[in-house]
């Protein structure tokens, strides 16, 4: 005969109904909008493609209240210089 699977052997000390919430905290909380999984992954794709983002070395240059802009001074990279990681 093969043995019998048993709940735990304690007892919580908080009884159940304290645990968690209260129940009238979840009457008047407001429910949450539903988003459905592709909002969430193209949401996600977004923010993972715009701080990944990159461009070569001199291509952009910060003004001084911080915003990243076009350097009007870039021309581009040569072929040689295109494929070097560094730039």
């Amino acid at each position: 005969m093969a043995p019998v699977a048993r709940g735990p052997s304690w007892t919580p000390a908080i009884p159940a109904s304290d645990r968690g919430t209260p129940a009238h905290a979840e009457e008047d909380a407001p429910e949450a909008p539903k988003l459905r999984e592709e909002a969430r992954l193209a949401a996600l794709v977004a923010t993972i493609d715009a701080e990944t983002a990159i461009v070569p070395a001199g291509a952009v240059r910060m003004t001084g209240s911080g915003a990243t802009v076009a350097n009007p001074a870039f021309g581009g990279l040569d072929a040689t210089a295109a494929q070097n990681i560094d730039s």
